[in-house]
């Protein structure tokens, strides 16, 4: 689709060249520097020199030869080619929205996981067991910036060496 958006940008600049020097200015229709490498190869901007061309061919003032068919050529493709760049903003605004989202329930996580160290902390410092916070926060028993998949080795005991204690019947 965008090849063809392309294509038919490089037909119309050739046709541009077919006219009489002088009668046409360039930059009316290509407005970066009056030539489809200016527009450049991706979708958005496709689209927007699309429109534009397909508005300047409109004007009862266009000294363009056959503006009528270049027009519809230029709507056909826009029909064509803007579902896709709207696509893919919608997607875009999406992806923000819920990375948005993501990081607010992340924020809110970190907070109850900050809060339930401290706890643990305490009790284990009354109980004259601190030594066991790094095994319970797995986070504290590897360097800050690691990214964690799965448990550092030796962290999967609660209690190393000792048996959890079994509950009186």
């Amino acid at each position: 689709m965008l090849d063809a958006s392309v294509a038919l940008l490089n037909r119309f600049s050739a046709h541009l060249d077919a006219h009489p020097s002088g009668t046409v200015q360039r930059k009316a229709f290509f407005l970066s520097d009056g030539t489809v490498s200016g527009v450049g190869r991706s979708a958005p901007r496709v689209v927007l020199a699309l429109a534009h061309i397909s508005t300047e061919l409109k004007k009862p003032t266009s000294p363009i030869k056959d503006a009528g068919n270049w027009q519809k050529d230029f709507e056909n493709q826009l029909a064509v080619l803007s579902p896709v760049t709207d696509l893919g903003h919608a997607a875009q605004a999406d992806k923000k929205i819920t990375t948005i989202e993501v990081e607010a329930a992340r924020a809110a996580w970190l907070h109850v996981y900050k809060g339930a160290k401290k706890v643990c902390d305490g009790v284990l410092s009354m109980a004259g067991k601190r030594a066991l916070l790094k095994t319970v926060f797995w986070d504290m028993s590897v360097p800050a910036d690691t990214k964690l998949t799965h448990d550092p080795a030796g962290t999967s005991e609660v209690y190393p060496g000792k048996q959890p204690a079994q509950p009186n019947p």
